[in-house]
């Protein structure tokens, strides 16, 4: 069995650990925990948002434990397949 592919966080754009937290929002974005409770970033990607004090906490729609859950929740990867016929 192959490993999953890494993930990068769509708003630092550093490589999420295997093992950490893969957070995806409504609209799909893959970030990582340090970028989650950033209110800047809520307002950047969501600026139509009426709540200020939001922050992407309340935007999550799936939280995964890793990126194997995360490849298979995002229909990238499966674990009977190479990474690159995932692609």
């Amino acid at each position: 069995m192959s490993m999953a592919p890494a993930f990068t966080c769509n708003a630092c754009h550093r490589v999420i650990g295997q093992d950490e937290g893969h957070n995806v929002t409504d609209d799909h974005r893959l970030i990582c925990y340090p970028c989650l409770t950033t209110t800047p970033l809520h307002s950047r990607w969501y600026p139509q948002c009426p709540n200020g004090w939001h922050d992407m906490y309340d935007h999550i729609r799936y939280v995964s434990g890793n990126r194997t859950s995360t490849a298979m929740l995002l229909g990238c990867w499966h674990p009977t397949r190479s990474t690159s016929e995932a692609s």
